[in-house]
Parts: structure tokens; sequence; C-alpha cells
């Protein structure tokens, strides 16, 4: 697979792609999509365990309320902002996330892959959600876990129809636009299953090829 850049603006890349490949394979992460359900609350008692045995389901959204106090004021966590529209978990180290961490339970754990979606009433904006997190004392976050998506294109002589986007420091490829091609026609074969590339999902890997985009060539 070659990609070729189409533009660029403001440090981002916006880039097509062209298969020379019979079949493309991709890793795709996707924010799940569940509604958000309430969770633990930093400093309040341990969080109840999740009952075992598959009794009750963890939902693949939840709410974290983190509150600073004068001895700890360092969120810790570095994030992926390729997006735009939502943040990605990209490291845990000392600080509020991690002493959360400490005492949730496995399934409401803030880890690397996971989304931020909102900061308090805040969305659809990375970076208005970092300085909500920098300006607030207390703040909630809304937590989606990452879910992956294997998808395989037959690609023989046709442009694979993505229309990506990658920022210098990000991780992934952001998928900002689906048009006529193999990637339309694996959305329609999907149907309603809830398999189908959308749009703002991220591309982690291509052909078993995974890591930093770099500039296109």
């Amino acid at each position: 697979m070659s990609m070729c850049c189409c533009a660029r603006s403001g440090g981002e890349e916006e880039i097509s792609v062209e298969a020379d490949a019979a079949v493309s394979s991709c890793r795709v992460e996707v924010a799940a999509r569940e509604e958000p359900v309430p969770a633990p609350i930093l400093n309040a008692s341990p969080p109840r365990k999740m009952p075992s045995g598959g009794d009750l389901k963890p939902s693949a959204r939840f709410n974290v309320t983190v509150s600073k106090t004068k001895t700890l004021r360092t969120v810790g966590i570095n994030m992926d902002r390729s997006c735009g529209e939502y943040l990605q978990v990209v490291q845990v180290y000392d600080g509020l996330i991690h002493e959360y961490n400490q005492t949730a339970p496995d399934e409401l754990k803030i880890l690397p892959g996971c989304f931020i979606m909102q900061v308090n009433a805040t969305g659809g904006d990375a970076q208005a959600m970092i300085d909500a997190m920098k300006k607030s004392d207390q703040f909630t976050l809304n937590v989606a876990r990452k879910e992956e998506l294997r998808v395989e294109f037959d690609t023989v002589g046709e442009e694979v129809g993505l229309d990506l986007r990658y920022t210098p420091d990000g991780s992934c490829l952001v998928v900002r636009g689906i048009r006529d091609g193999p990637a339309m026609r694996f959305n329609e074969r999907a149907g309603a299953r809830g398999d189908q590339l959308k749009l703002l999902d991220q591309i982690e890997e291509v052909n078993h090829v995974a890591g930093p985009p770099g500039p296109c060539s």
C-alpha cells in the first residue's frame, strides 16, 4: 500500500490511500459506542467489584470524577490528540489517574488505549478537553474502552477510498472520509452488524505494519 499526501495544514497531514497490493489488512481502533454509566469517584470508598461469572456485563463507557488535592495536582496521562474531537490515552504515570487505578476494578481502569470522549460538559474538541483538565480542580471524564476491528480490502487496481489524517506526534491514522472503493464496499457488506468503518475511527496497523505514520513521501 502506498500513501499520497494531498494537503497539509497546521501540522496535520491529509492523505488519501492508493493500493499496490491485492489485499490490504487493517487493524482499526474504535471508541466503544455504548451509553455511559456512572463510575466510582476518586477518593471515595473503594469501588464495588464487578460480579464474576458474567453476571453483569461491564459497560464499554464509564464516568470517572477526579479531584485534585493540595499535594496531588498532576493528572498523570499522556494523550494522543490526532483525532481532534477526542483524546486517546497513550501512557499513565504517577498522578491522579494512577491513584484512581489503584482501587478501581479492572473493568473501570483508565489504561493506555482508552478514549476520553468528554471532560465535564466539554466534548468534541481535544484541546478544549485538555484545557478543562488543567484548569479544573474537579472534573468528570467520560471514558470509552478501546475496541478493535480487523478489516480486509481487495484492492486490485483501485484506491482503497479512505481519506486519512495524522499528526507528527500521533500513533494512528484517523479516518476523515470514506469514498467509493473497497472501504465503502466493506461497509455495505457489513450492513448494520456494527463492524463498519466509521468517521474518526483510528487505523493502528496496515498489512501488519504498525507505529507512527511518519511523513508522506
